[in-house]
């Protein structure tokens, strides 16, 4: 080898050095900044009340058979610190992955790619409301980045890397292939940009496809293998594999449409105290992407085509498993890959004030984004603060139903069953009180904690420590019609076999 290979070899290592320092030191300073008060204060919600998580066998049947080895290895606590620090390692690797695919290498390009993915709804929903789960989803955002990674540098046996990152990630949350595929769009639309070879460009599209091709049987053969192993039926709801087998190919062609009312309620629907500025900016972000990319390739038929093309099915390919569910359990985990559209307006704006010589629309681009990072800090903290607030008085409530329990004479703690009637939802539990309805307002997001039996029984036995035998039983209305509901006296009887526990009338 040439000294001067060798050198070129030294400073390319070193670069890419830099570039990882820069994404690590962007994501943890962001990420801390905005997402630091979820993961100092102890204040378990919905889902995130699952403070020992019990849903290894469950994910099995998912489909999602990643997670049980990755807790075995993390522990099946919940610890806030620790997995927020380990979801803001990942999402750091992410970015370095991300910038390195489309050659952002500049400091404000990491910057604004680290703020994207720290600074969004659907990692704070992740945060606040299932936080037993941010790392390893986390861990999945890694996963499909660096599947397209190994695609784009042509590594010994990439595609296979690739294939096995994408097996991984669907082994862990399907919704996240959605970010590879995305990822892949942005790839080639960043060559078109830079006007590679034809050639190079299909290649790579080819090499993208035979990893894809592998990597779906790779991964039935392995949930199939592994739910023999342990013994688990495939569940057939919450995107698990039967659920998606269910569908025919009419339906999902009939869904497709609803993809684009996905995105743009995602990205321009008012969730928060500044009303449509959030919306507005998005879209003029957006308007903005696609016109610098028709200027800069107004020129070049073909790569026109290819851009529109994929600036068309953009929302298709970022919506895959919401496509895929038929939208049945489409809620904003499901969100994430749009990030995506932020970066390729990032990416779209670095080559034509680049090749324009016009930083002007650069300017621009920059203050709408850094105005959407702050305006979404400023609505996630109030979301943080809200969850706080729900989880203090709703600690009180479930508290207090456990004491009129425990007060009745015959009932033995984890042996008596104990039936709740009525929906958590409209409960007292679910911290729908006329004095919380400000953060509701304020924030766009409704405060809940106690959403169904599951939640109520990690708060009794992770939290306060009541070993509750709760099963879910259809009992006789003529029973529980005239019964008054919690907190009213009376909301809480025993019929000689289990307690009856009122909690809504609906």
């Amino acid at each position: 080898m040439k000294k001067e290979d060798i050198y070129a070899i030294e400073r390319k290592n070193e670069d890419a050095l830099k570039m990882l320092k820069k994404a690590l030191a962007f994501t943890f300073g962001i990420g801390l900044i905005a997402n630091s008060y979820c993961f100092f204060n102890f204040s378990p919600t919905v889902d995130s009340t699952m403070l020992v998580n019990e849903e290894g066998l469950w994910n099995l049947s998912l489909g999602r058979f990643v997670i049980p080895a990755y807790l075995a290895i993390r522990s099946k606590i919940t610890i806030p610190w620790v997995i927020g620090c380990l979801s803001l390692f990942y999402i750091a690797l992410s970015v370095y992955c991300v910038c390195s695919i489309l050659k952002m290498k500049s400091t404000p390009e990491i910057a604004l790619v680290s703020g994207v993915f720290t600074v969004n709804v659907s990692l704070a929903d992740n945060f606040a409301a299932y936080l037993h789960t941010a790392d390893f989803y986390m861990f999945a955002l890694l996963l499909s980045c660096l599947g397209v990674y190994f695609l784009k540098f042509n590594f010994r046996f990439g595609v296979l890397w690739a294939a096995i990152c994408f097996v991984g990630v669907l082994g862990i949350y399907q919704s996240y292939i959605s970010v590879s595929a995305g990822l892949i769009t942005l790839s080639v639309i960043s060559s078109l940009l830079e006007k590679e070879e034809w050639g190079r460009i299909f290649g790579y599209v080819k090499k993208a496809i035979l990893s894809v091709i592998i990597s779906a049987p790779l991964y039935l053969l392995t949930v199939k293998g592994t739910q023999l192993l342990f013994h688990v039926e495939p569940a057939s709801s919450q995107n698990g594999i039967e659920q998606i087998f269910s569908r025919t190919p009419k339906e999902l062609l009939l869904f497709i449409p609803e993809t684009y009312r996905t995105l743009f309620r995602a990205l321009a629907c008012p969730y928060n105290y500044t009303g449509n500025l959030l919306g507005i900016i998005d879209v003029i972000l957006i308007i903005c992407a696609i016109t610098m990319g028709i200027v800069l390739l107004r020129k070049s038929k073909a790569g026109m085509a290819l851009f529109v093309i994929g600036v068309a099915t953009f929302p298709c390919i970022t919506s895959i498993a919401v496509i895929l569910s038929l939208g049945t359990s489409n809620h904003m985990l499901m969100y994430y890959p749009y990030q995506l559209v932020f970066v390729a307006v990032i990416l779209v704006a670095k080559h034509f004030c680049a090749k324009r010589n016009n930083y002007v629309p650069g300017i621009v681009v920059v203050a709408l984004i850094l105005a959407n990072l702050f305006i979404n800090g400023i609505v996630i903290n109030g979301a943080y603060t809200q969850k706080e607030v729900v989880y203090e008085s709703t600690i009180i409530e479930c508290a207090n139903i456990l004491r009129d329990i425990e007060k009745i004479p015959d009932y033995e703690e984890g042996i008596t069953p104990v039936v709740f009637v009525g929906d958590f939802n409209s409960s007292y539990l679910n911290g729908n009180r006329p004095g919380l309805k400000a953060y509701d307002e304020w924030t766009g997001f409704a405060g809940s904690a106690v959403t169904y039996h599951g939640t109520f029984s990690h708060m009794a036995r992770n939290i306060l420590g009541h070993s509750i035998n709760l099963i879910e039983e259809e009992l006789d209305d003529s029973l529980v019609k005239d019964m008054p509901q919690y907190p009213n006296p009376g909301y809480c009887i025993y019929d000689g076999e289990k307690v009856i526990v009122k909690i809504a009338d609906e």
